[in-house]
């Protein structure tokens, strides 16, 4: 099981949480229905306990995959969420979540949303520790376990373009900001081709009829708030090494990379 003895791992039902609600007023939009962060909330709250029931040790959420509104929970509604892990690796667990709604009246049901969330278990020290393997025992449980690591490695392409576009953006961008191909930081996210060397370029005909003395002045003001070269991020600037938060969180994805 993921190379650690059989006997460590754990059934899905040892996970399993269910967490039940109502919808009042102040959950809800000016449609009536339930604020997606709201229910973002309630599902970061069930893997949550999900995760921890499995690792008996305190969690701290890893990634969220995208999460998929598939029908609207209207006010009054009962909402019900289900949450297991469904797969683990070294320090890292996967957990599955389904939200129900339910009309009180009528007894209608549908599923409302689901979500992938990874959490990584922490030892006394606040360091990633291992956790336990998984035992599927249904089908549902086995095809969710069985196509785990497919997921795994899309979380990890999909950081590796997060830390890119981080990069790229970084802490000072604006609007009107100075594309790749002008900035000091060559390990920048890589910018759109259409994208031109001049700051304000966008490649519009409305843009390339302006004046020669317009365009002219909307450089200079784009260049005097252009950021300076800098180094990426991740980096302390003055010793240019990573600072020790940016280590402490490194080793956290330390078991996926």
């Amino acid at each position: 099981m993921n190379d650690r003895n059989y006997s460590e791992a754990k059934p899905v039902s040892e996970s399993y949480t269910i967490k039940a609600a109502i919808v009042l007023p102040p959950d809800t939009n000016h449609h009536g229905t339930i604020f997606g962060g709201k229910l973002m909330a309630y599902i970061d709250d069930v893997a949550t306990i999900a995760a921890t029931r499995h690792a008996r040790r305190p969690v701290v959420t890893a990634s969220t995959d995208s999460v998929d509104f598939l029908h609207p929970v209207k006010k009054g509604d009962a909402i019900c969420l289900s949450a297991f892990v469904t797969w683990t690796h070294r320090t890292s667990m996967e957990i599955f979540v389904r939200a129900i709604t339910e009309d009180l009246l009528t007894g209608e049901r549908k599923v409302c949303a689901t979500s992938f969330l990874t959490f990584v278990a922490l030892d006394e020290h606040g360091k990633p520790m291992h956790v336990p393997g998984v035992i599927p025992q249904t089908e549902e449980e086995q095809l969710l376990y069985d196509t785990a690591w497919e997921r795994k490695e899309a979380r990890k392409i999909r950081r590796e373009e997060s830390k890119k576009f981080a990069r790229y953006l970084g802490v000072d961008y604006k609007l009107g900001g100075t594309p790749a191909g002008t900035r000091g930081d060559g390990d920048a996210f890589a910018a759109p081709t259409e994208w031109s060397a001049n700051p304000i370029a966008s490649g519009t005909e409305q843009r390339a009829e302006q004046p020669a003395s317009a365009a002219k002045a909307r450089a200079a003001a784009v260049e005097a708030f252009a950021p300076e070269a800098r180094k990426p991020a991740a980096y302390d600037q003055g010793a240019g090494v990573k600072t020790s938060a940016d280590r402490a969180y490194a080793s956290m994805w330390e078991d996926w990379n």
